[in-house]
């Protein structure tokens, strides 16, 4: 019998209606160094902050704290080859990007940027430094927000979302 488990994920939205940067990433489609180099591009062409990359248990993640319109967020997700597409499609029908958190990721390094031109998130980072443990460098360029959306849904052991309403999202002051 399979068992579904409660999994706790983070959204991109803050307070102020912007939206931050997740990727999601196949591991059975790329490997690390194609991953840092498409993010490479990617933060040179849309001049992006520090984007940190993170191994999962089925491929990678990565994070940039840039706070950036829905629609902005959206034209870079879906201008980023490798990513993973159903999480791309997913989130614009949400209006929001979820990454579902869990100890068993893995900090694994920074692209680092000379771009700085945009706000960046101080909930999320206080979410992924101090709760994630993730090595994340604070930024002059921070909000005073320290608000982060999370989200509790139902997550099969196949690893797929079962299932989540509306009503479980919650802001978090941290």
């Amino acid at each position: 019998m399979i068992k579904d488990k409660i999994a706790i994920g983070i959204n991109t939205s803050t307070l102020d209606n912007k939206h931050i940067l997740f990727f999601d990433f196949d591991i059975n489609k790329i490997f690390y160094q194609a991953i840092k180099n498409e993010l490479e591009l990617v933060m040179n062409k849309y001049e992006l902050s520090d984007i940190h990359i993170i191994e999962t248990q089925n491929g990678f993640n990565a994070i940039c704290l840039d706070k950036l319109s829905l629609t902005k967020v959206y034209e870079i997700l879906k201008n980023t080859n490798t990513i993973d597409k159903s999480f791309v499609l997913i989130g614009l029908e949400k209006h929001c990007y979820t990454l579902r958190m869990s100890p068993n990721k893995q900090y694994l390094s920074c692209v680092k940027s000379i771009h700085n031109k945009n706000e960046k998130s101080y909930g999320h980072f206080i979410f992924f430094t101090d709760i994630m443990g993730y090595p994340i460098s604070n930024n002059e360029n921070m909000d005073n927000n320290t608000y982060v959306e999370l989200c509790f849904f139902t997550s099969c052991k196949s690893g797929f979302i079962c299932g989540k309403s509306k009503d479980n999202n919650f802001r978090r002051r941290l």
